[in-house]
């Protein structure tokens, strides 16, 4: 599995330019490390060399002594179980007192466990902004950041309202510094639904969750997206901005939030079956009613097509069922599936962060 995923995003300009892109985002995933049965680690972290990271941390903490204390090293996807010879309880029990460990869940299955149950959007908030006022925050951070840097290499992160900075926080971790904004506007009894949070850091699964639960509608890191950021953004309904400069950003979830009054992006032709042209103007007047609708923007293919075959079996023939996507692949990926398993595609739109399928089932 490769580090990087491509996915899209709107590179927006504060010159009024709103473009399409497809970008390459670091893939951050967790990875659950288990010795002789017991989980002792879920570590967050680029999907490939999983036995190398497993090994390496275990000696690190102190598990191992050696390689010579392995047994085996069995690699499935995103678990490593590690047979170890030796009785290690001692160790075992001796890391843990000492580690001080980040991840969200004790294990994978936990993890994902967590995101699932948040089929129904965590922010509410119908708040608006505009690319101007997220690149007056991006700067008002920058500065201020920039004053205290001095001293030592640290993160930070400010809390804004109405595009005042009423919160300002530094940390040596990312995640600490959305702690600190989060509890400093609990202090002063904010509304976080009109508010907006600006890193320095890099936007993981935990510090969008974080944002999410408090209620915050719009999350901006002046680097690059992470995926897992990205997944939670789209499961909570969280506007998720990177790459945040003084003129431009890259906005890759719920860009109505920002783009509102500013000029918008064109939307991809309409496509529809050949057998059914008239519903393409259907699906814009809003007039095709499914009878059922999937969100899957959660999702990547190939999990999203088994999802797709499972939901079919629970309408009747004939009727109609409505699939929300983000994944570019399904552009091709489910065609493909329809074609394979006899469904009829009646159309579909792409509007580029959000692509739509209105299938019948005809089997």
């Amino acid at each position: 599995m490769s580090g990087e995923l491509k996915l899209r995003s709107l590179h927006v300009t504060t010159t009024g330019n709103c473009q399409k892109i497809e970008k390459n985002v670091a893939l951050e995933t967790p990875i659950a490390i288990r010795v002789n049965g017991y989980h002792f680690a879920t570590l967050f972290a680029t999907p490939f060399q999983q036995k190398q990271l497993a090994l390496g941390h275990l000696l690190g903490e102190g598990v191992v002594k050696s390689l010579r204390e392995i047994s085996n090293v069995d690699v499935k996807e995103s678990e490593v179980n590690v047979s170890v010879s030796n009785d290690i309880s001692k160790r075992l029990e001796a890391a843990h007192v000492f580690k001080v460990q980040t991840t969200a869940c004790g294990s994978m299955d936990d993890y994902y466990g967590v995101l699932e149950q948040l089929d129904k959007p965590i922010v509410t908030s119908t708040y608006q902004t505009t690319p101007e006022n997220i690149s007056d925050m991006v700067t008002a951070l920058s500065q201020k950041s920039t004053l205290r840097r001095d001293r030592t290499a640290v993160h930070a992160a400010g809390l804004f309202m109405k595009g005042n900075m009423i919160a300002y926080a530094e940390d040596a971790g990312r995640h600490n510094t959305v702690d600190k904004v989060i509890g400093e506007g609990m202090e002063q009894t904010v509304n976080f639904s009109e508010s907006v949070i600006v890193t320095t850091g890099r936007q993981a699964s935990d510090m969008v969750l974080k944002a999410a639960r408090a209620g915050v509608p719009i999350t901006v890191a002046m680097r690059g997206a992470l995926y897992s950021g990205i997944f939670v953004a789209w499961k909570t309904n969280l506007t998720l901005i990177a790459h945040a400069r003084k003129s431009s950003m890259e906005i890759y979830t719920y860009p109505d939030r920002i783009l509102s009054s500013a000029p918008r992006v064109g939307k991809i032709p309409i496509t529809s079956s050949a057998d059914a042209p008239a519903l393409a103007h259907s699906i814009q007047s809003m007039e095709l009613n499914p009878d059922k609708t999937l969100d899957v923007r959660k999702l990547l293919c190939p999990t999203l097509v088994q999802e797709l075959t499972e939901a079919i079996k629970t309408v009747g023939v004939g009727k109609l069922i409505e699939i929300i996507t983000a994944d570019p692949m399904t552009l091709v990926d489910v065609p493909a599936w329809a074609f394979r398993e006899k469904q009829q595609i009646v159309a579909s739109q792409d509007d580029w962060l959000q692509i739509r399928f209105f299938v019948r089932r005809l089997t």
